[in-house]
């Protein structure tokens, strides 16, 4: 899927493991001077939510945004990490940062002590 393609549009994907790499690929690919060892046009933000401080989160949420003052269609993918859920976000960090720096927004879930075969 083209990042130009979901313009106007709320587009949700949703990968975990090695299908990200490839997700990241596809989105960026619409760029004729995409880059992938060189950061996107964004400098990006992460933010961590937790479920004591807001009132219907039932599990922690990493956020990977691009920071920047100007309006972006950005898409959405929404991550489960390692071991269904129990791992945090910093171990992806570098990884999303580059992919959100093209404008994409990274959404993961994660709960500590999360039985991951609940999440099936």
């Amino acid at each position: 899927m083209a990042f130009q393609a979901v313009t106007g549009m709320l587009s949700i994907l949703v990968f975990s493991g090695s299908s990200l790499a490839i997700a990241s690929a596809a989105v960026a690919s619409s760029s004729s001077s995409f880059d992938p060892y060189q950061p996107g046009p964004f400098t990006a933000t992460h933010e961590t939510y937790y479920p004591f401080l807001y009132a219907n989160l039932t599990n922690m949420l990493d956020v990977w945004i691009p920071d920047t003052k100007e309006s972006v269609n950005s898409p959405i993918i929404y991550f489960i990490g390692g071991l269904g859920g129990i791992l945090p976000g910093f171990p992806y960090d570098t990884l999303f940062k580059r992919i959100s720096s093209y404008g994409v927004t990274i959404v993961q879930a994660w709960k500590v002590g999360l039985n991951p075969i609940d999440n099936y």
